[in-house]
């Protein structure tokens, strides 16, 4: 007797199509980022979120919300979205074809060593779902979807500043000492920032599950506070795969997403039948863990410095001040220049 059919499942399938729309989509984005430009680059970030949130809009006031609808509403957004990268960029570059040996070896070795390490990555990140809708009843999976798409808002700042330190990690000589400490340091301030903001979002979420998904979510909340702690890790290793890759070192990261899948993979099988989705959420919070250890001890083994460099420093904490310091004098400027002006 095989697995119950569920509903979704058609619909996952028609999803498969947004591999090869966002892998495309991926690589004509890439070159804008390269090409510094970022206007270019964020709007069509900003673009298919748009799309997707207005055809959600649309499809609850007109016609009505199924997962086949959703999906395919994700569908469009992407292919717009793909669609006007494609014609952005051949207004600048004219199209050519040309075949470099060397450059196509070198390129999927790369890419090769880089999947290497997001296959074990995105496994980490979504491995507990899939167990779930299979194990466990849709009503606990649903509980727990809430709970990751609440702890997902810590994503945006990782996701930004990762795009960022990937063009400076690959301006950066991995002998050159120095260099690689600053980036370090960049590193360790952002390590702090989130995991600020994660332990804020844990703080905020009885309220704020409350408040944006309603009093049937409360089961949620839970789960959510440990995966928003779990978040500022996850992004913190998704800055450092983004190091090493800039650096040199594409498949680095396979070994520490590699431990921590294994991780991932106990704890699911130990922790869901005893405590459903709050085992799945300490299971991710200890997977993220292994990986950010293991991924320092590499990274730090690979360059040549020290494990110390990456803990976080009383000047990292300045730099913070320093930062709330100015927002406040350009709050105070623009208060000032509101107050002189009459409004």
């Amino acid at each position: 007797m095989g697995l119950p059919q569920k509903q979704s499942f058609g619909a996952a399938n028609v999803f498969l199509a947004s591999i090869p729309l966002s892998l495309f989509g991926a690589c004509f984005l890439s070159v804008f980022l390269a090409e510094e430009r970022y206007d270019t680059f964020w709007g069509l970030r900003i673009l298919q979120p748009t799309l997707y949130l207005s055809g959600l809009l649309i499809l609850l006031l007109v016609i009505s919300l199924s997962v086949f609808n959703i999906v395919l509403v994700m569908l469009i957004a992407m292919f717009i979205q793909l669609a006007t990268a494609v014609g952005m960029y051949f207004r600048r570059h004219p199209f050519r074809f040309s075949f470099n040996r060397h450059l196509t070896i070198s390129t999927v070795w790369y890419g090769t060593r880089t999947n290497m390490a997001g296959l074990p990555y995105h496994l980490n990140a979504r491995l507990d779902q899939l167990l779930m809708s299979l194990l466990l009843s849709p009503d606990v999976l649903g509980y727990y979807v809430v709970a990751v798409g609440f702890s997902s808002l810590l994503s945006f700042i990782g996701n930004g500043v990762s795009m960022v330190m990937l063009p400076q990690s690959a301006g950066t000589d991995p002998t050159d000492q120095d260099r690689v400490l600053e980036l370090v340091r960049k590193f360790r301030s952002l390590m702090l920032g989130l995991a600020a903001i994660g332990v804020a979002a844990a703080i905020a979420s009885p309220f704020a599950i409350k408040i944006l998904f309603g009093n049937e979510f409360v089961r949620a909340i839970i789960p959510a506070a440990i995966l928003c702690v779990a978040g500022s890790v996850l992004n913190s290793n998704l800055v450092i795969h983004e190091m090493a890759r800039g650096l040199g070192y594409p498949g680095m990261g396979a070994w520490a997403e590699g431990a921590g899948l294994i991780v991932t993979l106990v704890l699911l099988i130990a922790l869901l039948p005893l405590w459903g989705a709050v085992g799945a959420a300490i299971a991710s919070l200890s997977s993220y863990m292994v990986v950010f250890v293991v991924f320092i001890y590499l990274f730090s083994r690979q360059l040549g410095i020290s494990i110390m460099a990456f803990v976080p420093q009383f000047s990292d904490i300045a730099e913070y001040q320093a930062l709330y310091a100015r927002v406040l004098q350009t709050l105070e400027a623009v208060s000032s220049r509101t107050r002189d002006i009459g409004v």
